[in-house]
């Protein structure tokens, strides 16, 4: 009689946050958003639900004001107040409804322009001169003053709310479809906190820092970050230098919680434009340590200004050159084609 052949389970691997001291660690570090009762005097910690306003009074060193230090000192010293851009505040759209869902509704509403051009167009109609004529509609409906009162009454009644096209919200829509689809984005987004606040100060250089994540799992140890762009390329995150910014936030996680050394960092790209194309891939480990090496030279110059009172302005070219890009063989077609 054959033996029955016994089955074996496969043992998985114990997931670090099971572990005591750091899960003490994680409780210590953790700490409830009505502690920010004084922004200005702030313990460090991690913090959720935390009003943007309240964050931006946190006094400490961003991503947004060290990456003017790539510049220069003067240009880090001078941080102007960020005007939120078209690209920006549909960024911040998605945001909310793919991470924050709940408030969706709290901080937005969607202006009836259709409703609104029609009874505009009417009333023009009806406007009879002193001839007896009706004018012809409006070319801009949306430019005249009769339109814009409209929707200044209408947003009287949703006040503290920002306003959004029909069509922003039918792009955020999509995008929402499209990072559904996704299996990788539905994963990074997934057992954590979206909108987390960190406050940490430096361990190796002594300067009080910020950061507000777009997400930060616990349970599976990783940071994610949501980017929208008109169109998906790669590179793009090299432009906005998305690798030093996110190796900034790792450095925050790790100062707060010493024992947590390999956080993975995932990046999701949506496109903000038909089709709504979506890419999520994790942060390589070469543009981490790219990343990481440029925090750190940009937080010792803070700190170096900082001690010497000193904060320069740029640093004069040796002459003025053409772009990399440029090539010569163009120049001399177009002087060859106006000659």
């Amino acid at each position: 009689m054959a033996k029955k052949k016994t089955i074996v389970k496969k043992q998985l691997p114990k997931n670090p946050l099971e572990d005591e001291a750091l899960e003490a660690a994680w409780k210590v570090a953790r700490r409830p958003a009505d502690s920010v009762h004084n922004p200005f005097n702030i313990s460090d910690g991690i913090y959720n639900d935390v009003p943007f306003a309240d964050y931006c009074q946190i006094d400490a060193v961003n991503w947004h004001s060290l990456a003017l230090m790539q510049y220069s000192p003067l240009h880090f010293r001078y941080t102007p107040q960020r005007n939120e851009a078209p690209h920006l505040a549909l960024g911040n759209l998605l945001h909310s409804g793919a991470l924050e869902p709940a408030m969706l509704t709290r901080r937005y509403v969607v202006i009836p322009e259709e409703k609104f051009v029609a009874e505009t167009q009417s009333e023009r109609v009806r406007q009879v001169d002193s001839k007896g004529k009706s004018p012809a509609e409006y070319a801009s409906p949306k430019a005249t003053k009769l339109y814009k009162d409209k929707v200044l009454m209408y947003m009287q009644s949703h006040v503290g709310k920002t306003a959004v096209s029909a069509q922003w919200f039918a792009n955020m829509v999509g995008m929402l479809k499209s990072l559904n689809q996704n299996l990788r984005a539905r994963e990074y987004f997934t057992d954590g906190d979206a909108e987390t606040v960190l406050v940490w100060t430096d361990p190796e250089l002594d300067v009080r820092c910020k950061a507000r994540l777009d997400f930060l799992s616990r349970k599976h140890e990783w940071i994610s970050d949501l980017k929208t762009t008109e169109k998906l390329f790669r590179w793009e995150l090299d432009n906005f230098d998305t690798h030093c910014q996110l190796a900034f936030y790792r450095r925050g996680v790790r100062a707060l919680i010493p024992k947590s050394k390999d956080f993975d960092v995932f990046v999701v790209l949506a496109e903000s434009k038909p089709p709504f194309g979506v890419m999520a891939a994790p942060m390589s480990e070469r543009a981490g340590a790219i990343g990481e090496n440029t925090c750190v030279t940009l937080l010792q110059r803070v700190k170096d200004c900082r001690r010497s009172r000193k904060w320069p302005g740029p640093v004069d070219p040796m002459e003025w050159d053409l772009s990399n890009w440029f090539k010569e063989d163009w120049w001399t077609q177009y002087h060859r084609n106006i000659s």
